[in-house]
């Protein structure tokens, strides 16, 4: 827009009302942009975790299925020890855990 002193108001404008400068919109894109991969980055991750507690979930139940046939989880000693032990494969499955439980 050039007033009638001849000074020059350069931007965006819609119905004759000025919104902003080009400089001033690009860096609103900008943060909204930067925004939206932050946002979408934290979405990753949560889906990454909610993923891999899924995985050790399955990975501990199965595991408790297999090492409790055959012993008598009444007795509690019994029971925390298969607990235990499933619940490091669980956290740390070797190859062929993973195979076998997953």
């Amino acid at each position: 827009m050039t007033y009638a002193d001849g000074s020059v108001e350069a931007g965006w404008w819609a119905n004759g009302d000025y919104f902003e400068t080009k400089e001033e919109q690009e860096a609103h894109l900008k943060k909204e942009k930067d925004k939206l991969l932050e946002r979408l980055a934290e979405e990753s991750v949560k889906a990454a975790e909610e993923k891999a507690r899924k995985k050790r979930s399955r990975i501990y139940n199965a595991c408790l299925l297999d090492k409790s046939s055959g012993v008598d989880m009444q007795v509690s000693s019994l029971k925390k020890a298969v607990e235990d032990t499933c619940a490091a494969i669980a956290a740390d499955p070797s190859w062929y855990q993973e195979w076998k439980y997953d």
